[in-house]
């Protein structure tokens, strides 16, 4: 299991609810915060907690960074005008404008030469 470090996961959060006009529903979330971390595969996301096995791990990590970022007001959740809704606030939007995160590809980049010659030879 390759899990991102907090730190990495609460910028992305931010992104996303960028992305998602401002406020979104976690569950429309955790596979957009997902999209950002290509290493995590299908087995690491459908991993339960021990301690919990009706709670998947991975919407364990984002729903703490959610709460890391609520305790910084970054963002603001159940309740608020969105009812059930995480929302960015606007020290969360200042916080990923100083910070924004890195998207990284899941496409890897290929090895082989796209280029290939082709001999001619005159008779």
């Amino acid at each position: 299991m390759a899990f991102p470090k907090s730190s990495e996961i609460d910028n992305v959060l931010l992104q996303v609810l960028v992305d998602l006009g401002g406020h979104a529903r976690p569950q429309d979330i955790y596979p957009r915060v997902a999209e950002f971390f290509p290493q995590l595969t299908s087995e690491d996301l459908g991993t339960r907690l021990p301690s919990s096995v009706n709670t998947r791990k991975w919407w364990n990590a984002v729903q703490c960074a959610k709460q890391r970022l609520h305790d910084d007001q970054c963002v603001d959740g159940t309740p608020n005008k969105f009812e059930g809704e995480w929302e960015i606030t606007p020290r969360g939007r200042e916080v990923l404008q100083v910070n924004p995160p890195v998207r990284r590809s899941t496409i890897t980049a290929s090895t082989t030469s796209s280029t290939q010659e082709t001999a001619h030879s005159s008779p």
